[in-house]
């Protein structure tokens, strides 16, 4: 999708342990885009060993590979996406043009909700908004289903509720 509708700003909202950050800075890169990406990177709690607690923003950083850093690829803000500081840090960093945004940080209906509101102010005519988790999770899917039902044509909305490969 980055590379067909050659989407340049990137952005990623909760990043954890940087597994889908490397993957956009890979075809970002490919299409000399940047991947800005967001969290907290602070233990807020883990659901097992699958999805163990958020490591600190240097070792994520490792995970995602050094280089998408030196050559300004990939930027990582340590930040609360539910405060002032993450609109101002959207609009400075992809100078209020958003093209495309992965949400997948707090799985409760608000932080969903809070992060679309944030991100949509900031979102280029063409960008596209991809939510995680809107099947697994009741906040997300709670959200999602709000979007279809309140849809006035203002969004094109695209489900894939099913995925993760083999």
């Amino acid at each position: 999708l980055i590379d067909f509708c050659n989407y340049k700003n990137i952005v990623e909202v909760g990043v954890q342990k940087g597994e889908t950050t490397k993957k956009l800075c890979e075809i970002a890169d490919k299409v000399g885009g940047k991947v800005f990406g967001y969290d907290m990177f602070q233990p807020v709690g883990a659901y097992g060993p699958k999805y163990p607690i958020t490591p600190p923003a240097e070792i994520v950083a490792h995970n995602i590979g050094l280089s998408y850093f030196k050559s300004g690829t990939c930027k990582l803000t340590q930040v609360n996406t539910r405060s002032d500081a993450f609109s101002e840090a959207l609009k400075f960093d992809t100078n209020g043009r958003v093209d495309l945004a992965f949400i997948d940080a707090c799985h409760s209906y608000d932080g969903v909700k809070n992060d679309f509101e944030r991100v949509y102010e900031h979102l280029s005519p063409e960008g596209t908004i991809i939510f995680h988790d809107t099947f697994s999770h009741a906040g997300p899917r709670k959200f999602i289903l709000e979007l279809y039902k309140e849809n006035d044509g203002t969004y094109d909305m695209i489900n894939l509720p099913f995925g993760g490969g083999p």
